[in-house]
């Protein structure tokens, strides 16, 4: 995914395999690698995975960053008996599917989500609004800490917003949040909406007494103060 996590991603993968072929590649032949774009669009994406397995013929495949697009191609690399690693997404229905052929590298998001919880519930209060984004794993990390909120401190969710992907004007969630009086906000979404929903918090007039938390895409996309 051309974004900024999915650009470092490929950034990476791209260095230390031509580190490999520096030292003479593998078997003594040198690795070849193509990088394209599925923007985090599913049918991208598997077009993408077609494209790799029937007309490269790869070895491997690696991606995607987004769990929307992960997910189908988890089928269409169990089909091909393809290796597929996961190296972002976090969604846990990808590795339910049960493919043999699918390695994931993340923490699968419904490990993490009772810690998550008991860290907010104990550390920053039990009133928090939830905004959600339509990605795969923004739903499934929205969902799980909604539900580990209820279950270990009977807390219902202040105020929840599903929003789009690219959604650029969270003020009016944001104002009614705070008439809520929470003592946080979770962002569920990619990283630019993780990005430009806690900047508008503030404009919305919702001091750093808040808590801002970030979901599994959370990286260096938010600011020095909502990481506090």
């Amino acid at each position: 995914m051309v974004s900024e996590n999915g650009q470092k991603y490929g950034q990476m993968v791209v260095d230390e395999f031509n580190l490999i072929n520096e030292q003479g590649g593998v078997n003594g032949h040198k690795v070849e690698l193509t990088l394209l774009n599925d923007e985090c669009k599913s049918d991208k994406g598997v077009a993408n995975a077609n494209k790799f397995i029937y007309e490269r013929k790869v070895h491997l495949i690696i991606g995607s960053t987004c769990s929307s697009v992960s997910l189908p191609i988890v089928d269409v690399t169990a089909k091909a008996q393809v290796p597929q690693i996961i190296p972002h997404s976090t969604n846990a229905k990808i590795t339910q599917k049960s493919s043999a052929w699918v390695f994931r590298v993340p923490v699968s998001g419904r490990y993490y989500a009772g810690v998550n919880a008991r860290y907010v519930g104990d550390k920053i209060g039990k009133k928090i609004a939830y905004i959600c984004a339509t990605d795969a794993a923004s739903q499934n990390d929205c969902d799980a800490m909604q539900a580990q909120m209820r279950s270990q401190f009977g807390a219902a969710p202040a105020y929840v917003a599903q929003v789009q992907e690219k959604e650029v004007d969270f003020r009016t969630h944001m104002l009614k949040i705070r008439g809520k009086k929470v003592d946080g906000i979770m962002v569920a979404a990619l990283t630019e909406t993780m990005s430009r929903a806690p900047i508008q918090s503030y404009e919305a007039g919702i001091g750093p007494e808040v808590r801002r938390i970030g979901s599994s895409s959370a990286s260096k996309c938010t600011g020095a103060e909502d990481r506090r």
